[in-house]
């Protein structure tokens, strides 16, 4: 299960013990990062009340906030609340991967890329899996690159299907690390990836056909070939679309003997 409510308010370790304590014990949550933490823009409401109070006046006065915008001490104190919410489901053994997913204008500059080092000090217990957005990092000149730095740094990469506009990236099919392989079906609703500003949930409304999910099983049992753990994440979360295509899915992996926890 991937959990968003993360990504838009810091989540607290109450909510997440709420989460470990309502699910069977085999449930495993992959947990989406705080916006501020993937270098999205965040409205100050979605910080603590006590670090909104403790924001530089110029900064407090601003609608959206940046990673840079904060001081070094809050970027120390929101790591290491995000860090106290996981122990619930890190404790239960729920705790699957911590996704970063960076916006489109992140590219893989020297600051860049300094960023996703500190991601991983500062979860150093925890599997982190990171996506891009920005077709940049994976093009003919900087997919090796960027593929021996996150193994270098054991950054789990999401391979990704998601419609084929704009700089979006191709489904390539990679591991970086060996006890991890993450893929993350977004639907290919490709007239909503194009008006700017569309909601995410019509972004996410799009039910794959089966010769479509088809495509995916060769890739996931490669995935599965090189990595101890596999996991598939449908985020075309629209009306239940994506409960319907992981059942789909499952099914059509077994079918090929891919083996599944159902």
């Amino acid at each position: 299960m991937e959990a968003d409510s993360t990504y838009y308010r810091l989540a607290s370790q109450q909510m997440l013990a709420t989460w470990s304590d309502r699910t069977p014990d085999d449930f495993i949550f992959n947990i989406k990062a705080f916006r501020a933490l993937t270098l999205y823009p965040t409205p100050p409401g979605a910080l603590p009340a006590d670090l909104r109070g403790a924001l530089p006046e110029a900064a407090a006065l601003k609608p959206n906030l940046y990673w840079h915008d904060l001081p070094v001490e809050l970027q120390a104190d929101l790591w290491e609340r995000f860090r106290r919410a996981l122990q619930p489901l890190a404790s239960a053994g729920k705790l699957g991967a911590i996704l970063f997913q960076f916006p489109p204008w992140i590219h893989p500059t020297k600051d860049n890329w300094q960023h996703l080092v500190a991601v991983r000090q500062a979860l150093p217990r925890h599997r982190v899996a990171v996506e891009f957005r920005d077709i940049s990092w994976v093009n003919s000149t900087n997919v090796e690159q960027t593929m021996e730095r996150l193994t270098r740094h054991e950054l789990t990469y999401v391979c990704v299907d998601e419609p084929q506009v704009g700089r979006l990236l191709p489904p390539v099919i990679r591991v970086t690390t060996p006890a991890l392989g993450v893929a993350r079906l977004h639907g290919r609703n490709a007239d909503a990836w194009k008006r700017r500003g569309e909601a995410t949930s019509e972004r996410s409304r799009y039910l794959y056909e089966e010769s479509e999910l088809q495509e995916w099983v060769p890739r996931i049992n490669e995935l599965a070939r090189n990595a101890a753990e596999t996991h598939v994440v449908f985020n075309n979360g629209y009306r239940a679309f994506a409960i319907q295509n992981a059942r789909q899915f499952t099914d059509l992996l077994a079918r090929e003997g891919v083996p599944v926890m159902r």
